[in-house]
């Protein structure tokens, strides 16, 4: 199966309807279904998927592509974790949110490839947005990782533009769904260098919640 079969499987007035109106996850999944119930090795399912989003940029596509993962090589990993990157850098669009929904729900919720894709997000030469997408969703991440980007923001020159997605990300941290994911110690130390002029009071109320940690 190639791209152009893929496409030619279903009506095309319904594609092309649901690329441009991103309404028709019924359609999403079907597509996706096909691609990973073809005979194509894993790269080349994942391509498939790849290209698929750059039409029809919907979460279930990315979504589709975590089963692969296990089949393939270093490369095609990366390869996905660019696109990730590629697609959270576009920040206020549809693949922009899609991105910023898997990273969350599947990819950095999961112990065996939240290290990958979070190192690629927040490699320095990539676009701010990503940085952005990464510290918003980041809840799931293990301090671990974390606690190096907190430490690089917070020693720019021109940090203080970061403090208000730090804060966001601690908070997340402490109130991640299946238990705190912040250092207590070094989660207040970070707080206290955090500056939010007219949130004082969400900095309070966080340094309390972070001081019930053991």
């Amino acid at each position: 199966m190639n791209y152009a079969e893929l496409v030619a499987s279903v009506d095309r007035v319904r594609f092309r309807t649901a690329c441009a109106t991103l309404l028709d996850e019924g359609l999403s999944t079907h597509l996706c279904e096909q691609v990973l119930a073809c005979k194509l090795p894993a790269q080349a399912r994942l391509e498939l998927l790849l290209r698929l989003f750059h039409e029809l940029p919907l979460y279930s596509v990315l979504a589709s592509t975590k089963p692969l993962l296990a089949e393939l090589s270093p490369a095609g990993r990366d390869l996905l974790w660019h696109e990730l990157a590629s697609a959270a850098a576009r920040e206020r669009s549809a693949a922009a949110d899609a991105a910023e929904t898997a990273l969350f729900a599947d990819f950095f919720a999961d112990p065996q490839c939240v290290d990958e894709a979070w190192n690629v997000l927040i490699a320095p030469g990539h676009p701010e947005g990503c940085l952005r997408c990464a510290l918003r969703v980041s809840s799931p991440v293990p301090w671990r990782l974390k606690r190096l980007v907190f430490a690089r923001l917070l020693a720019d020159p021109n940090g203080a533009k970061w403090h208000p997605l730090l804060f966001q990300a601690l908070r997340g941290a402490r109130h991640a769904f299946f238990g705190a994911t912040v250092d207590r110690e070094e989660g207040l130390l970070v707080l206290d260098r955090l500056t939010m002029p007219g949130r004082e009071g969400e900095l309070i109320a966080l340094q309390k919640s972070l001081g019930e940690l053991p």
